[in-house]
């Protein structure tokens, strides 16, 4: 959805988080799942094209029985989006941490062969 008022716009969206995540200095961890995101956007008129540049982030936090919004700085939630992409969580440790089999010398070690 995108909505225009003047020189902003809001445009609407989802983003997912495979892990927990911290989104820039709130101390709040945010679960796996999805989330709606409304983004407001100022236009910067060029000497071309009009060019909208993301200037907050609102993203909607559903619980039972309630929902609540966190503002937030689009940098960082693009560090946030970055550090699941690189399979890191709320504290930068690696989300399959204990599911990966173990690697001996470049080949994966099985119960039971030989080391």
């Amino acid at each position: 959805m995108l909505t225009h008022s003047g020189l902003t716009r809001t445009r609407s969206s989802t983003v997912h988080f495979r892990g927990n995540a911290r989104i820039g200095s709130d101390p709040r961890v945010l679960p796996a799942g999805r989330y709606a995101i409304h983004t407001r956007e100022e236009v910067h008129q060029g000497s071309f094209d009009p060019v909208y540049v993301a200037t907050s982030i609102d993203l909607m936090v559903e619980s039972p029985g309630s929902c609540s919004t966190r503002v937030l700085r689009p940098a960082d939630l693009h560090a946030a989006m970055e550090r699941d992409a690189r399979g890191l969580d709320d504290r930068g440790e690696n989300l399959d941490r204990g599911r990966a089999g173990k690697v001996v010398a470049g080949r994966p070690l099985s119960i039971g062969s030989p080391r």
